[in-house]
């Protein structure tokens, strides 16, 4: 069972959700007199030999350059969580802060540019060891492309490009190979008509062509 429900004056059950392993439940109320400030108290119950019940909460603030949040779980208010994001023009700095069991475990940062046909990004983690370098391209109205490269060892390394074959039926063709698991995936994803979704994807790995695997779907609805 499943509901939503909100009311005028600013309260609002924005997800609940029972089954018989679970109960969730995620409350909020925006209408402060600081607009832009918003306050979430929500329930985890769990049902079972692990049975547990947790109460997530979470404070938020936004506007049109500034979005930042603090959150926590009662009731062993084990962790606190502090994020922060700036946004100017093209340009998206933001950092978070994690303290648990008593010292700051990560704080990441990420800088982000997006303008025109270009985007890209650095995201530092591993309180700053450890740095992931990201891009895409729009060569044209059907050619993208995209990367990722990790720092300092290279890790997490993968290049994805999409091509659109046909834009009445939504056919678009994709490749993307990742240096992880050293393989390389090819793709056809196909609309023929509206609700109806098609595809076939290729797999294989590059130390082992004839190792391929193959798989075709088919969505209605």
């Amino acid at each position: 069972m499943s509901a939503k429900w909100s009311h005028a004056c600013g309260f609002a059950i924005d997800k609940f959700d029972n089954s018989s392993k679970a109960t969730v439940l995620e409350t909020s109320f925006s209408k402060f007199s600081v607009p832009g400030l918003k306050a979430a108290v929500n329930m985890n119950q769990t049902y079972g030999a692990k049975a547990s019940t947790t109460f997530p909460m979470e404070v938020s603030y936004s506007n049109d350059l500034l979005a930042t949040s603090l959150s926590t779980q009662y009731p062993d208010f084990n962790a606190i969580k502090a994020n922060v994001t700036l946004q100017a023009d093209s340009l998206t700095v933001g950092t978070s802060v994690t303290y648990k069991g008593g010292a700051v475990t990560d704080y990441p940062l990420s800088l982000m540019y997006a303008g025109g046909d270009y985007a890209a990004a650095v995201e530092a983690t591993e309180k700053l060891k450890t740095f992931t370098l990201l891009g895409s391209y729009n060569v044209n109205k059907q050619l993208t492309l995209a990367g990722k490269f990790g720092i300092p060892d290279g890790g997490n390394m993968s290049f994805v490009g999409k091509y659109k074959l046909n834009d009445e039926i939504g056919t678009v063709a994709s490749a993307k190979f990742s240096a992880a698991s050293k393989n390389l995936e090819v793709a056809v994803k196909a609309t023929p008509v509206a609700k109806v979704d098609t595809g076939a994807a290729l797999s294989f790995p590059i130390d082992n062509v004839g190792g391929y695997t193959y798989g075709f779907n088919f969505t209605l609805g």
